[in-house]
């Protein structure tokens, strides 16, 4: 009589990864090593579910924060569930307005956030026009500059950013 045994490998030590820094609208990249013959079962927030070895979630939004898990299957070993939290950072909303100043001998765009608790020295502002780039004053004066369409770039100290036009 002869007797075959099959030793299937124990998927171990798994690690995942994601990206540092995930700002609103952003892909957040899932990944973890190549294992021959293995099945890759991930999960997470908002109904996410793939069996990719890595996985991209593209334009992640508030609703795709949270814990992400991943399971391997190499027939019929399993690996140790192995999780990670990942944090979609999310820029306050902000508003662009613009009115004459001092005595309407100067014209000026200003940005601030809708949240009145916040600072709005705490975000940095790139402020743009078809001339090109203007300055990063808020507010910032566009007097004797042409008509048209005026766009700031406001960043939070993470490096999130959003772009607004006036």
């Amino acid at each position: 009589v002869t007797l075959q045994i099959t030793i299937n490998i124990l998927p171990e030590n798994i690690e995942i990864s994601a990206n540092d820094l995930i700002c609103v609208g952003e892909n957040i990249d899932l990944s973890t090593e190549f294992i021959s013959n293995a099945v890759y079962f991930w999960q997470g927030p908002n109904g996410f579910s793939s069996m990719l070895q890595n996985s991209i979630i593209e334009n992640a939004s508030a609703s795709n924060e949270g814990e992400y898990i991943l399971r391997v299957k190499i027939e019929d070993c399993e690996s140790e569930l192995v999780s990670l939290y990942v944090e979609v950072k999310t820029l306050p909303d902000f508003t662009v307005s613009g009115n004459c100043v001092e005595n309407n001998t100067d014209y000026q765009l200003f940005a601030a956030p809708i949240d009145s608790s916040l600072n709005q020295d705490d975000f940095t502002y790139s402020w743009s026009a078809l001339v090109g780039i203007l300055g990063s004053a808020n507010p910032i004066s566009i007097l004797g500059k042409e008509v048209g369409i005026y766009t700031v770039v406001i960043t939070d100290s993470s490096g999130c950013s959003s772009t607004l036009s006036y």
